[in-house]
């Protein structure tokens, strides 16, 4: 997309030591950079070097104002980032010339198609001159609060996100401050966290501020203090016997608290000495075994679900993590890679867990950020709805502006739009107020005009010919938006409770059985034909489509000599390699997909747990199956393939067994262990190609910053799937 983001971080030039601190926003910079934007980095600066503020207290650690900003421009130039640093002087003055040069100013920010604010306290004078504004709240319910007791003045936005899940919801148990909140969950940019096993010593760390203060609100006292949460956790490390250190910016008080902990078990770092810098904090967290870390007792008392992006780091690093608890939480597993504790006990049964199955949740923890946090499709979520005026969230009595088409066919008689709550990209849950029949909602999908006509097939013509016409969600009404470029979809709301969020035993046979009545009454259809007029081809000519396509692709990156930079060297010509063996093996792999593949059938073409829900009904439990934008024909090994690589590996032998069992009634006998396992690898390589062919075509045309870091993501892929396939021939019995 070629669009000029200017994103406004919370005094990054004013904590030059903070490496952490920084990375908060290189996670949204750097997916910006991903996504194609052009990116303005603005900065407020206090320019009085005489400040004895907190933040000028922090400043002239790293020295004076033009200092700061000649050291935050060397964290970011590993970046790329160095010269899209833009100034402004906080009291409204011109900056000085010795520290604005170099730099771009508050006028050439402004120019930008979108001004991303995360800094509450970013002057009103600035936002305004910013033809659309979004802000990102990464306090929530802390600075709900702060805004409803005039603490902080937050400048008017466009449209206002928190990455806070109960941030403006019912229940919530502090106030909204005035304005309308959508979700975001927060990002981390995966290409720049790659896996690593630890390499220290060993120990469960974390990185915090110690002291925050407190704060009042309705008569009750807030405490926003780390402090004193670990001191409640001060024994902890006598109860187990996984090592914890604790890299915290002490300064002057290092040795009182080394005093206080270290006997107790406790290893005390100072934070700046081991991330005053962004690689130097990455080094320290990947180099850990795990996380361990409280949360401030104000987040635990709001009950917002927040999690830190340090603990997604961690995740992301592929260590498990053990953190305070911060309320229920839709993304947030139990003890799967992520714990979370209420209690010392339950810290010490936590750690104990995470190590008794290090390698599993080591993978889970990964997974997890993968799933829900992956900074592309975070921030690339938020520019869509920054950027889409008719879909951001609305005050409980004002109407959004949706195509009129659709309005008329879900509103019933008199009535009218209520709060539009984003899901996930393009899809969003509309609340409307309909006359007699009160309150209800619907799930709006905003799609491509080819993939709407595809999915309205779906739900009105191919499903109900297999007599699942009630497996998908009904589909209300159909609109195009005033352009004709994209089209609504309206449906019902099936809820928050998809697979993925219980993945009981129960639930998931559910889903399996309904995954194979979509298979066997699929195949050989006569709605193939119309099926395949509109859908993908997910057979064997998808694999060999696409390891041709990645291998042209990497030959004319290797003849174009673009190389890649030192993180990434070489990835080029070993995806090449492995590229080329792949399609040496199409011959083998073609001979069993011919005697083992079975016949084509209608599939979903994107299995994740995300996309089933399971229900109670009279009759048992109900599987529905939504998102069906990638529809397709194939055989069943596509989409059961994907369905297992959702669920450990020692899940997975009891359901492609149900499976098995499923599919029998219709005359179906699947082949033994070792030919699956063949089908199945097959899908997810041809699939891993895939994914290699736009960042080789983005480097060629553009040279893309993030094309190597894709290349090299992908290329982890295909290793992971070297040391764990789909299925482990070992474990499981051959039929």
């Amino acid at each position: 997309m070629s669009l000029t983001v200017c994103l406004a971080p919370a005094n990054t030039v004013a904590y030059p030591n903070g490496g952490g601190h920084l990375w908060v926003y290189l996670h949204w910079a750097l997916a910006l950079k991903a996504l194609g934007c052009r990116v303005i980095w603005l900065e407020g600066i206090d320019v009085d070097d005489s400040d004895t503020s907190p933040a000028g207290r922090r400043r002239r650690r790293g020295g004076r104002a033009v200092d700061c900003v000649a050291t935050l421009k060397t964290r970011l130039e590993p970046y790329g980032l160095a010269d899209t640093l833009a100034l402004y002087a906080l009291n409204g003055a011109a900056v000085p010339e010795d520290v604005a040069q170099g730099s771009l100013d508050v006028d050439a920010a402004a120019g930008a198609d979108l001004l991303l604010n995360l800094w509450h306290s970013a002057p009103a004078p600035v936002v305004q001159r910013f033809r659309r504004s979004a802000f990102v709240d990464t306090d929530p319910g802390l600075l709900q609060i702060w805004m409803t007791t005039g603490a902080v003045d937050l400048a008017p936005h466009d449209i206002y996100f928190t990455i806070g899940e109960t941030v403006g919801q019912p229940g919530a148990p502090f106030p909204d401050g005035g304005r309308a909140w959508l979700y975001t969950p927060p990002p981390i940019f995966l290409p720049e966290w790659p896996a690593l096993p630890p390499s220290g010593p060993g120990r469960y760390t974390t990185v915090a501020h110690w002291w925050g203060g407190t704060f009042e609100y309705n008569g009750t006292t807030f405490c926003n203090e780390k402090r004193v949460s670990f001191l409640e956790y001060l024994d902890l490390p006598t109860r187990t016997p996984v090592p914890l250190e604790l890299a915290v910016c002490l300064a002057e008080h290092y040795d009182e608290y080394r005093q206080l902990m270290e006997p107790k078990g406790w290893t005390l770092r100072e934070a700046w000495d081991v991330s005053a810098t962004p690689e130097a904090y990455r080094t320290y967290v990947q180099q850990s075994r795990g996380e361990f870390s409280c949360a401030k007792p104000a987040y635990v008392t709001l009950q917002t679900a927040w999690v830190s992006d340090r603990t997604l780091c961690y995740l992301a690093s592929g260590k498990p993590a053990v953190v305070q608890h911060t309320g229920p939480s839709r993304l947030l597993p139990e003890a799967e890679g992520l714990f979370r504790f209420r209690t010392l006990e339950e810290a010490t049964a936590a750690l104990t867990s995470a190590e008794a199955d290090y390698e599993r949740h080591a993978a889970l923890a990964r997974a997890l950020v993968q799933e829900h946090f992956d900074a592309r499709r975070v921030v690339g979520n938020v520019l869509e709805r920054a950027l889409e005026p008719r879909v951001s969230a609305v005050r409980e009595t004002k109407e959004v502006d949706l195509p009129r088409g659709l309005l008329a066919q879900l509103l019933d008689g008199p009535g009218g739009v209520g709060r539009v709550q984003r899901l996930k990209q393009r899809v969003y849950r509309l609340e409307l107020t309909s006359g007699p029949a009160g309150h209800r909602s619907v799930v709006l999908k905003r799609l491509e005009p080819g993939v709407a006509e595809r999915v309205r097939l779906v739900a009105e013509r191919w499903l109900p010919a297999l007599g699942l016409g009630d497996r998908c969600p009904r589909l209300l009404a159909v609109a195009a938006d005033a352009a004709g470029a994209t089209s609504w979809h309206a449906y019902e709301d099936l809820g928050d409770e998809t697979l993925a969020s219980d993945p009981t035993r129960e639930r998931v046979t559910a889903t399996v059985d309904l995954i194979a009545q979509l298979h066997t009454r699929g195949a050989r259809h006569a709605v193939l034909p119309d099926v395949r007029r509109y859908g993908g081809a997910l057979g064997f000519s998808y694999f060999t489509a696409n390891v041709h396509d990645a291998i042209a692709a990497l030959e004319a990156l290797v003849a174009a000599a673009i190389e890649p930079p030192p993180e990434q060297a070489g990835v080029t010509e070993r995806l090449l390699e492995r590229l080329v063996g792949l399609r040496a093996d199409a011959a083998r792999r073609a001979q069993v997909f011919e005697q083992a593949g079975g016949p084509d059938t209608l599939l979903h073409g994107d299995l994740w747990t995300i996309n089933a829900f399971v229900a109670p009904t009279a009759g048992g439990l109900r599987a529905q199956l939504v998102d069906w934008d990638r529809v397709g024909v194939g055989p069943f090994s596509y989409d059961l393939s994907a369905f297992l690589l959702r669920f450990p590996p020692e899940e997975r032998a009891w359901i492609l067994e149900r499976y098995r069992e499923a599919v029998a009634p219709a005359g179906w006998r699947l082949a033994a262990v070792p030919e699956l396992t063949d089908l199945f690898d097959t899908a997810e390589r041809g699939r891993y190609a895939n994914r290699i062919i736009w960042p080789a075509l983005a480097l060629l045309s553009e040279r893309a910053a993030w094309g190597f870091p894709e290349l090299a993501e992908v290329e982890r892929w295909f290793r992971a799937l070297d040391q764990s396939p789909v299925l482990d021939v070992g474990a499981l019995t051959p039929c």
